[in-house]
């Protein structure tokens, strides 16, 4: 479906409600009316393709909660431009299927509590950085990785733009 219709109104703004636990593959797919995604807290997984081909979602906000994210689950979703976060630590624990299931593939901007991430410190108490949590996001430019990390995962800073890497 291009568009999603609740009640006969389209839904532009999609806020998942309070209560779901996962998003199931394909859920999305398709929807190019969409323009913003709030994700609750309490969403533990998002299946393969969810969001895939979205081509007008611009804003996703992630939960704490989020653990798990399936294959291509953002994939073709090229409108976006920011991805809303609450805690860069358990953004750093989310387990990507692979580069095109991080919204962050596409969009401009990672925002941690409203301000956007150029100079970034992971937080002492993350012991892996999983595969693809940083990939593409170019305006990562300088990261301070505390001695508790032990992992840093597949690609996960690739095609970043950092030139400044402390271990702390």
């Amino acid at each position: 479906a291009d568009h999603l219709y609740l009640n006969g109104e389209e839904i532009t703004n999609l806020v998942i409600p309070e209560g779901i636990d996962s998003i199931g593959r394909n859920a999305f797919v398709g929807c190019h009316g969409l323009q913003t995604l709030t994700i609750p807290n309490g969403v533990k997984s998002i299946g393969s393709a969810a969001f895939y081909d979205c081509k007008n979602l611009v804003s996703v906000n992630i939960p704490s909660s989020l653990e798990r994210v399936g294959w291509h689950c953002f994939d073709k979703s090229t409108g976006l431009k920011s991805v809303h976060i609450s805690n860069l630590k358990a953004w750093c624990d989310i387990q990507f299927g692979n580069c095109f299931s991080n919204p962050l593939f596409y969009a401009e901007n990672l925002c941690l509590n409203g301000n956007v991430i150029s100079d970034m410190t992971i937080p002492v108490g993350v012991s892996t950085i999983r595969d693809y949590t940083f990939y593409s996001y170019d305006k990562l430019t300088s990261v301070t990785i505390p001695c508790d990390v032990k992992t840093i995962g597949v690609e996960a800073f690739r095609y970043s733009n950092i030139n400044t890497i402390k271990f702390a």
